[in-house]
């Protein structure tokens, strides 16, 4: 019994820092910043948007926007999972090695290489587009 009450004790220890009240309000937020992240869970579901980017095909990202202005062009990535990244010229992208070479008013071109059956280095290009 006195062990379930010092388990008991410790949790409520850890638990408490994790909520917090709201000025003048009854409810509670909870504060995830605490908490690490789960080993157990893949990397798909922890967002670790950089890793994701090269095990998807360029094909299964979706360009959201152009960013320019400021600096060097910039590219708004919808990945599979929902999520977003932002990438620039030189940034590797999908599975075979993938390299930003261009960032358009509309449009991010990705040069691929691979080795093709009797073993020469091939590249192609990817474009992706906004979609309108």
């Amino acid at each position: 019994m006195k062990n379930l009450q010092k388990i008991l004790s410790i949790t409520c220890l850890t638990v408490i820092p994790l909520l917090s009240f709201a000025e003048g309000e009854d409810t509670y937020v909870f504060d995830q910043s605490h908490i690490k992240r789960d080993p157990f869970k893949p990397l798909e579901e922890t967002g670790d948007n950089r890793k994701l980017l090269t095990i998807y095909d360029v094909t299964k990202f979706q360009l959201v926007a152009i960013l320019t202005g400021m600096g060097a062009p910039r590219a708004m990535i919808m990945l599979p999972n929902q999520t977003t990244e932002i990438l620039q010229v030189g940034d590797t992208i999908g599975r075979n090695n993938g390299k930003i070479q261009k960032i358009a008013d509309s449009e991010v071109v990705i040069k691929e290489t691979y080795k093709d059956y009797q073993g020469k280095m091939r590249s192609y290009f990817t474009s992706l587009v906004i979609a309108e």
